[in-house]
């Protein structure tokens, strides 16, 4: 199973996104997981926040790490501006701020994932 990006840009590109929430909640973290490299960048901070905590954090738990690290980057809700700015008040309340324990546990889940370096060094 996949997730239809057509169907998602074709509700995006309406500002239906009523829409784009209900087809992304419909989708389990995994499937969403596989198709987010496919996403535009700002489609990826669009979604991102039009989902709940709870699927937003389990999405972000499956992701590689540069994806990871791409949302931690626009974890502000700021950062969705130029889509929200124009549409009705109905519209923005679909877009999520996470708590900001999410932002914390993104950061471990990215750092945690990769950052297993060796700290020695050459004096020489």
């Amino acid at each position: 199973m996949t997730t239809d990006l057509r169907a998602l840009r074709r509700f995006a590109a309406g500002r239906r996104y009523d829409r784009v929430r209900a087809h992304l909640c419909a989708q389990a973290p995994r499937i969403l997981a596989g198709t987010w490299p496919k996403l535009r960048q700002m489609e990826k901070l669009v979604f991102f926040k039009l989902l709940d905590p709870d699927r937003a954090m389990k999405l972000y738990a499956a992701l590689p790490f540069e994806e990871k690290y791409f949302l931690l980057l626009g974890f502000r809700r700021e950062t969705v501006a130029p889509t929200t700015q124009s549409l009705p008040s109905s519209a923005r309340k679909l877009f999520v701020r996470l708590p900001e324990g999410c932002y914390d546990r993104m950061l471990q889940l990215l750092v945690g994932g990769e950052m297993s370096l060796d700290w020695t060094f050459d004096r020489n």
